[in-house]
């Protein structure tokens, strides 16, 4: 095996916005009488170079959702999906508050938020509750708890909506050009589009509601 001292690196690239199909080429100038090797690679091919032996934090659930529901007096939860208590009157003969995940603020008290862990109906009389229409975890974890299969972000994201799209939200968790995600579908549901709006925020796109059901969501962020 031949041994060169190098003398010289050039590197040229194909376009002036890099893709992944794009490709780089490597010129080494030996100063010998074979004086000039190269080799060309992809972006893609190079980064999973210099990502080979690293481990990215990673994010991997299943998600479902639903079209929002107005605040409501006969309120019908599907296991997952997460509640907001609009009105509570302590006048209504059923309280399903113990019965109910609280995932934040204060049980009884308007604002609180709720998870149900199986399919649930509640009527009210005064007592109102409603679902915003943002996707909610159906994934569970070893005790049958839903979570994430995997989430090594270093934080709980947050899920919302807004017509059309659902931004998925953890604060300094997705450095650009190093955030990998995918979206799946299942059966004939439509395709989603995930765009990288900034650091603290993944938005996944749809053209209408309805469409997560057991969805598999996967994000990698290398290093």
């Amino acid at each position: 095996m031949s041994t060169y001292t190098i003398g010289e690196i050039g590197i040229t690239r194909t376009a002036s916005n890099i893709n992944d199909a794009d490709v780089f080429e490597l010129q080494i100038k030996d100063g010998g009488s074979n004086n000039l090797k190269s080799a060309k690679i992809t972006k893609l091919e190079l980064q999973k170079i210099m990502n080979d032996g690293v481990t990215p934090l990673r994010y991997k659930a299943l998600l479902s959702q639903n079209a929002p529901i107005a605040s409501t007096l006969n309120v019908s939860m599907v296991a997952g999906q997460i509640w907001t208590l609009d009105i509570y009157s302590g006048l209504d003969m059923v309280d399903p508050f113990n019965g109910l995940e609280l995932i934040s603020g204060t049980i009884r008290v308007a604002g609180s938020k709720y998870r149900s862990n199986v399919d649930v109906s509640y009527i009210f009389t005064n007592t109102q509750m409603s679902y915003d229409g943002a996707p909610y975890i159906v994934s569970t974890d070893a005790n049958g708890d839903f979570a994430p299969f995997v989430n090594t972000l270093g934080g709980n994201p947050t899920y919302g909506y807004v017509i059309g799209s659902y931004p998925f939200t953890l604060t300094g968790a997705f450095i650009k050009e190093k955030t990998y995600y995918k979206i799946g579908q299942q059966d004939n549901h439509n395709l989603f589009v995930i765009n990288w709006i900034d650091v603290n925020t993944l938005n996944i796109v749809s053209g209408s509601n309805d469409l997560f059901y057991y969805t598999p969501f996967e994000i990698e962020v290398y290093p």
